[in-house]
């Protein structure tokens, strides 16, 4: 009896619990691959404009002339967005809108990687005290929804901005680029993770309510009918 009980609550959690981490890990690689490559917008390769790529860290220019610089200085060459020689045109570059758009997906980065780390520990039964797992998976699931909605308003501050002809020069010939897809898709997953932790949030309930009514004597054996009644395999085993 205790095996059938250990086997049920192990269906529990592998069935939406590894799910969900498949899809937070898959957010965080697109989060992070997105990060740090220079490919949010790119500019058509076979026509020549002042501005090759950009990434929300570094821009690769090719002869952009600020056109408020007495000096008309020329800028070539892929540079760190906080590099000394890239101040002059810094604020040109890097509009508060950008800067927000930096903000919200560096804390998304940040956040995922903690929420990865706790959702793996979830799957790996790291945690074994049902009221803790219930609240954790709780708070999972709240977490990768915040994730996915800070990422979107990243994602569409940047999409309604990017082709602003106030900005970049020539912005006909520029389009959002592979990175800027990654976030967008990294945004996707973060809800798809939540989605999946939302019925592990109500069987780690379930399961909770079902520890603490059961007659002690019997609390396995009651527990472990009443889940297998409930809930099939088929329902929580992928």
């Amino acid at each position: 009896m205790n095996s059938d009980y250990d086997n049920s609550r192990k269906r529990i959690v592998s069935g939406y619990g590894r799910s969900a981490l498949v899809c937070s890990a898959v957010s965080l690689l697109c989060t992070l691959v997105s990060f740090v490559t220079p490919f949010w917008l790119q500019s058509w390769p076979r026509v020549h404009t002042p501005v090759d790529r950009l990434g929300l860290w570094e821009f690769c220019l090719d002869g952009l002339v600020h056109r408020l610089d007495p000096e008309m200085r020329s800028y070539f060459g892929c540079w760190w967005s906080f590099a000394p020689e890239f101040y002059p045109i810094r604020d040109f570059l890097m509009p508060p809108w950008f800067r927000f758009v930096q903000f919200f997906i560096t804390i998304s980065l940040l956040l995922l990687i903690c929420g990865f780390i706790l959702c793996l520990l979830y799957v790996l039964g790291c945690i074994n005290n049902a009221e803790r797992r219930a609240l954790l998976s709780r708070c999972l699931a709240y977490l990768f929804a915040v994730i996915g909605t800070l990422i979107g308003i990243g994602v569409i501050i940047f999409g309604s901005k990017c082709l602003d002809p106030y900005w970049l020069p020539l912005p006909s010939l520029n389009w959002p680029s592979w990175s800027f897809g990654l976030a967008v898709l990294a945004a996707l997953f973060c809800f798809f993770t939540s989605c999946f932790l939302v019925p592990q949030m109500k069987l780690d309930r379930e399961l909770t309510q079902l520890n603490e009514y059961a007659f002690p004597m019997h609390a396995k054996s009651t527990v472990t009918e009443k889940l297998m009644k409930s809930h099939t395999p088929s329902d929580t085993v992928i």
